[in-house]
């Protein structure tokens, strides 16, 4: 690694990079990146892609590790755009009319201020969905986790966006059975388990939810007769054990227990 590299690297906090670290070493080493994309650029008049060869390797990986740390910055300013639009949602949503026009608002806009961050970010594996990690491009010399209250705003508007996307179930935990490990391959396993609602409705339903992978950890703490609210994703396809073809399951992505 060169020397700002190995630089950036003691900036962590047990192991977690925080926004005004990031800052001071983007400024810091702003002219040796100006520096370097001009040398590059002459190059390109000699080599077709300079910043892929062997003899440049360290210097590409430190222009990767600027470039993508620039990115970066771009989503910590919009926090404050964020925060005025949770804003905004706090009024409205007690208001049906109100909340669909914040929602519909979003979900057409075409800027999308959040859709970088989300291609950069999104695992719905985890309970939080999203993995501050930097784990592209590949060519990172470094592993750079971020501060997930660097990003409060964005994080908490995107949660209000996906619950709106999720059927939601009411009602109160009638069974939640053994976590199981299911073998994928010879290398790759994950875990699941399931979780029975009886929901609030007129016809008193009983509903099998999956939880997956790090989304198991939601029910660690859960237990039978507890009221809760389940956000989940309806899935379907074709199933041959069915006459008709065809099946529907509930895929869980939160559940929190109600305030009694």
């Amino acid at each position: 690694m060169t020397k700002s590299i190995i630089e950036l690297e003691n900036l962590s906090d047990k192991g977690i990079y925080k926004r005004d670290k990031i800052e001071w070493w983007l400024m810091k080493h702003e002219n040796e990146y100006q520096t370097l994309l001009r040398f590059f650029d002459e190059l390109k008049s000699i080599v077709k892609s300079p910043r892929n060869l062997t003899k440049y390797a360290k210097q590409s990986q430190f222009l990767d590790m600027y470039e993508v740390l620039l990115k970066v910055t771009a989503f910590y300013r919009n926090e404050v755009y964020f925060k005025e639009q949770i804003e905004v949602y706090d009024l409205v949503k007690k208001d049906i009319d109100q909340l669909n026009n914040w929602l519909e608002i979003h979900k057409t806009d075409k800027k999308h201020q959040y859709e970088e961050f989300v291609s950069l970010f999104q695992d719905n594996s985890l309970i939080s969905n999203y993995n501050l990690t930097l784990l592209y491009p590949l060519s990172l010399p470094l592993k750079v986790k971020l501060d997930e209250l660097d990003f409060y705003n964005v994080l908490k508007f995107l949660e209000i966006l996906e619950k709106s996307n999720k059927i939601e179930i009411n009602g109160a935990i009638e069974d939640i059975n053994d976590l199981e490990v299911v073998k994928l391959n010879k290398y790759q396993t994950y875990s699941r388990q399931t979780v029975v609602v009886s929901n609030d409705d007129m016809h008193q339903s009983k509903l099998l939810i999956r939880f997956l992978k790090g989304k198991t950890d939601l029910l660690s703490n859960l237990k039978v007769g507890q009221k809760v609210k389940v956000y989940a994703d309806l899935l379907g396809g074709k199933d041959e054990s069915n006459k008709q073809g065809y099946s529907l399951s509930l895929l869980g992505w939160s559940i929190e227990e109600l305030k009694k």
